[in-house]
């Protein structure tokens, strides 16, 4: 069997462990060959993008988006694109990004690929993309402790560059604890593979103190503790078992003392992120029909809030449209969570990039975000397998 045979049987899993942990990679490479990392990321986004229209072509995934809460999202995508095109041609604002990286990112990265993911998967896609994902996880885990870049934010030292910033950096640590526990207590004995995972878990908890990223940190004590109580006794059996129950305890506790220094900064000196928050709902005030922009103008950037940039961009319709899509999925992650099947790590990961959409990162720059919306849309609870490998 050859390559080409392999990507092939393999398509979805390669596909969603790309989706993410593509652009950590890409990071990680440009660094050991030196390449430029900007150049890198857009050769590894157009093969994504090709991979992904391959797939929707292969697996006629058209046919899988006829469902009502589909159509919102198409909507509130068509609301959002005539913003950008009203902000980048019709009445062109200075804004933050090029037009060529909100067009290729908005649909490129983002809303194409996306739809990819409307797929039913079955147990052995979703196992085999937790361990490909938590490997190359780990490898961009240690490559940032072994070769560790630091930048001062807010006065705070911490590990992260320009290209690779801290928060991203802390969503990948959180996202490779979360699948390392899943394919931990997804095996029905003790191996070599779960001392793997409980290393990963070690060094990514580890990447992501040294963050100091509030977000992820916050992302991580609600997952883990709408995990434990949406549950009961069925997800994530560890909880029935006291070392993995008391180190889950352990892990909770040092949440608030890797915290508490930045938290004293906000509570001390204020927050940017409450400015702009504060400046988001004012500038949505004077166009609450249509929207305003893209960006916060005064400021030249986003809200850092998915529900503030909606509408904020697109008015009360698109804000109460997006509204309606991340509630909706959020309301099926913690079904799926609460079913304890398999499939509950894909709401874990949904509810963690949820929160994570609360406090950082664009509607068109958060692609993981639609990555899952999609995939959690298309596994709702209970639902039986129809891709087959």
């Amino acid at each position: 069997m050859n390559i080409i045979d392999i990507i092939k049987k393999n398509d979805y899993v390669l596909f969603i462990s790309l989706g993410i942990s593509g652009y950590g990679l890409v990071i990680f490479f440009s660094g050991i060959f030196s390449v430029n990392s900007t150049l890198l990321a857009i050769v590894y986004r157009a093969i994504y993008l090709f991979g992904s229209l391959t797939l929707i072509i292969r697996y006629k995934i058209h046919s899988n988006l006829n469902s009502i809460i589909f159509k919102v999202i198409f909507l509130f995508w068509v609301l959002l694109t005539i913003r950008i095109v009203f902000d980048t041609f019709i009445y062109p604002k200075p804004l933050h990004f090029t037009l060529f990286k909100y067009y290729a990112f908005a649909y490129g990265v983002t809303f194409l690929p996306s739809m990819a993911y409307a797929q039913n998967v079955n147990k052995k896609i979703i196992f085999r993309s937790a361990e490909l994902s938590t490997f190359f996880l780990f490898i961009i885990m240690l490559s940032t402790l072994f070769f560790p870049k630091y930048t001062i934010i807010n006065l705070f030292l911490r590990l992260g560059t320009h290209y690779f910033h801290p928060i991203t950096i802390g969503h990948l640590a959180v996202t490779s604890i979360l699948l390392s526990m899943y394919v931990i207590i997804s095996k029905k004995r003790f191996d070599y593979i779960q001392i793997f995972h409980l290393i990963n878990i070690f060094v990514s908890f580890l990447v992501l103190l040294l963050t100091k990223s509030r977000g992820p940190l916050l992302a991580l004590a609600i997952v883990l503790f709408v995990s434990f109580i949406s549950s009961g006794k069925k997800i994530f059996s560890f909880f029935n078992n006291k070392k993995y129950f008391y180190s889950t305890l352990f892990l909770i506790c040092l949440l608030p003392l890797a915290m508490f220094q930045r938290m004293n900064y906000t509570i001390s000196f204020g927050d940017a992120r409450l400015v702009l928050w504060k400046e988001s709902i004012k500038q949505f005030k004077e166009f609450p029909y249509i929207g305003s922009s893209l960006e916060i103008l005064k400021y030249n950037t986003y809200p850092h809030n998915l529900f503030l940039e909606g509408f904020m961009s697109t008015g009360v319709l698109g804000g109460v449209l997006i509204s309606v899509i991340s509630i909706y999925t959020l309301y099926l992650s913690i079904k799926l969570i609460h079913q304890a099947s398999y499939k509950a790590v894909i709401g874990i990961l949904y509810l963690q990039v949820f929160v994570g959409a609360m406090f950082s990162l664009s509607i068109i720059g958060n692609s993981l975000f639609w990555y899952l919306t999609f995939l959690t849309l298309s596994n709702k609870p209970l639902l039986k397998d129809n891709l087959k490998t």
